[in-house]
């Protein structure tokens, strides 16, 4: 299957749920740190999963039904991203405060 470039386009803010500013009501925003280079997706994930557990106050079964995934696939995906080291000091986790 071919990708065409309409696919690409980025969806308006109000589409995405994606705020661009922490200013603005959010759940989740990461810096894109020096020179504006956004980070790799592993770490915006793992500090997506970990905001995630924060809402959940550490259910890993509710966190899990949240994302939408499986509760075993979310146990695979937690090792897999490594939760035993700790997150990156340029991520920053929504609080919402």
């Amino acid at each position: 299957m071919t990708i065409q470039p309409s696919q690409l386009e980025e969806p308006s803010p109000a589409e995405s749920g994606i705020t661009e500013s922490p200013a603005e009501a959010h759940f989740f925003w990461v810096d894109a740190g020096d020179g504006g280079v956004p980070p790799p997706l592993d770490v915006v994930e793992r500090a997506y999963v970990a905001r995630v557990l924060n809402h959940t106050a550490g259910r890993r079964l509710a966190a899990a039904h949240l994302l939408g995934i499986s509760y075993p696939t979310f146990l695979k995906r937690l090792r897999e991203l490594g939760f035993d080291r700790p997150l990156p000091r340029s991520v920053q986790q929504g609080t919402g405060t």
